[in-house]
Order: C-alpha cells, then sequence, then structure tokens
C-alpha cells in the first residue's frame, strides 16, 4: 500500500508542484490507493482550508482532471499496470465530467448574462419593456 501511495502523492506532486491546488486531485484520485482514514483527514484539511472548494477555480467552479504520467521505467510500469490502468481510467471518466461542468458552466453563464441583457435594456428604457 505504500509504495502505491507513495506513486501517487510523486506523481501528482510532479504534474501540480508544490502548490495548494493539487490537494484535489491527490484526494480525488488517490482516494482509493489510501487507508481511509488518511483520506478522510486529507478531504478535512483541504476543505477546511477551501482548498478543494470553488474557490481553487473561481471561474467555473470545474476542477480539470490530472494528466496521468506514465513512468519511464519499464520494470516499475509492468509493476503498476493495474495501477496505471486504474489512474487512466480515472483521467479518462473525470475528463469528461470535467467537460460537462464546464458545458454546465457555460450553460449558466448564458442564461445569466441574457437575464442581464433583459434586465439592463429594461433599465435603459426606463423600466418599460
Amino acid at each position: 500500500m505504500s509504495n502505491i501511495l507513495d506513486y501517487c502523492v510523486a506523481r501528482h506532486f510532479r504534474v501540480f508542484g508544490p502548490n495548494k491546488d493539487y490537494f484535489p486531485h491527490l484526494v480525488r484520485d488517490c482516494a482509493n490507493k489510501i487507508p481511509l482514514f488518511f483520506a478522510a483527514t486529507l478531504i478535512s484539511i483541504s476543505f477546511g482550508t477551501g482548498i478543494a472548494s470553488a474557490e481553487a477555480f473561481p471561474l467555473t467552479g470545474c476542477i480539470p482532471p490530472a494528466v496521468p504520467i506514465l513512468p519511464t521505467d519499464p520494470d516499475f510500469a509492468q509493476e503498476y499496470r493495474t495501477e496505471l490502468n486504474r489512474e487512466y481510467d480515472d483521467y479518462f471518466r473525470y475528463g469528461a465530467e470535467y467537460l460537462n461542468c464546464l458545458h454546465d458552466a457555460e450553460m449558466l453563464t448564458r442564461e445569466q448574462i441574457n437575464q442581464a441583457i433583459e434586465e439592463y435594456t429594461k433599465f435603459l428604457n426606463g423600466g418599460q419593456e
């Protein structure tokens, strides 16, 4: 379990570097690889500091998935083949969820813009349509 967790954390650290935005991905992508109490601790720390909230991605509230990185060592890749397969499956699933989230955010924004146009036009016409 420790080697798998080390791999997962190291991969996320390489992708996101030492900044707070990588925590939501770490929690989401590594949760099935770590003991439940550790996952709960990471989640509570992340939410407690606002890291995993929409504040981390203020434009949409959508969190992009971490791009998987294949190991360069063939022996390592073979040893963790199952985890790598799961990681890519998760990436494709989270990628689709992310794109759906962006689509929903776009639709909501379009509705809000149209409503604002209507209200502003009404305001400019002295409250009359």
